[in-house]
């Protein structure tokens, strides 16, 4: 094995993986279905030309009724902008809260849409939130625990949405935003078709700071959301492709796409085509006998695509 290992370390081109890995990342940065096709499609020629056979691109249902195993599979969601503003108490201005210009991360993955003119919502607190029987047309702020905590309860209560303030890290991250990658509240990450969505942010834990000092003034605080995006039924890709063995039966790579961090998991994907590469290579080259089981390679959805191949 260290022999084995020794070939396959000389023949690791690092500067190769990173770049790849930042080609995957810059086609998934904007965390839109509509450049998550043109991720697949960069993953399935990269494989091929590193040495996989019988790749494919095979299409599943992105609809929010599809269900594999337990995963349904969520709906497209394409995202062009959002913003969150406070404009009362209007003193000293618009506070911003919010930008994707500024930080991606700040729009929940799958948050719903607004009118093209946004709304505006009074903001109460979660402890407001259970004191109330309704809370139509408000916005509820937390801050100690991730947003799906409250989202049922937020909907069955008319809430239009969520401002989260929530981090892993709020003293190390001060201006950190926390990505929200499903708030549904249920077994899965993401909304099925018929789940009420509501509008959902994530602000940096200093901004929170900010938010709680006003509400904890009993001020009446109101923000304006805009959020330009939509949910619609559509599709994602599942990339495969095989170094063939001499016997029937297979080994599994699998990593997944789609998600805006170069560490998830541009890198993971990265890694498998360049390890297709290397043990390609050294098959044809002969410095190592092709393998008994086939070696296939999947890059697909985390869990919800798997689950599908």
């Amino acid at each position: 094995m260290k022999e084995v290992y020794d070939l396959i370390r000389r023949e690791l081109d690092m500067s190769a993986l990173i770049r790849m890995a930042q080609r995957i990342y810059l086609h998934e940065a904007s965390f839109s279905y509509s450049a998550f096709h043109e991720s697949a499609l960069f993953c399935a020629e990269s494989l091929e030309a590193a040495g996989a056979g019988e790749v494919e691109r095979i299409q599943m249902p992105s609809d929010g009724e599809t269900a594999f195993f337990d995963c349904i599979m969520p709906e497209a969601w394409d995202v062009e902008e959002a913003v969150l503003d406070i404009v009362h108490p209007s003193d000293e201005g618009v506070k911003r809260l919010a930008d994707t210009r500024e930080n991606r991360f700040c729009v929940a993955n799958r948050c719903a849409p607004t009118p093209e003119q946004g709304i505006v919502a009074e903001v109460i607190t979660e402890r407001e939130l259970d004191e109330r029987r309704e809370a139509s047309g408000t916005m509820v702020f937390i801050k100690d625990s991730p947003p799906g905590r409250i989202y049922r309860k937020a909907v069955e209560k008319g809430c239009a949405g969520i401002v989260s303030a929530f981090s892993k890290a709020p003293r190390d991250l001060p201006d950190g935003v926390f990505w929200i990658n499903g708030y549904s509240g249920g077994p899965g990450w993401f909304h099925a078709k018929e789940e009420k969505k509501i509008v959902c942010f994530s602000i940096s834990p200093r901004r929170g700071d900010m938010l709680e000092r006003m509400l904890g003034k009993g001020q009446v605080v109101r923000v304006r959301a805009k959020v330009k995006a939509k949910l619609y039924s559509g599709t994602i890709d599942t990339v495969t492709g095989v170094i063939s063995g001499r016997g029937k039966k297979e080994v599994a790579f699998l990593s997944h796409i789609y998600e805006p961090m170069l560490n998830d998991n541009a890198a993971g994907a990265a890694s498998q085509i360049e390890i297709c590469r290397i043990l390609s290579t050294l098959y044809e080259t002969g410095v190592v006998p092709s393998p008994e089981r086939g070696i296939r390679f999947i890059i697909s959805q985390e869990v919800y695509g798997f689950s599908g191949f």
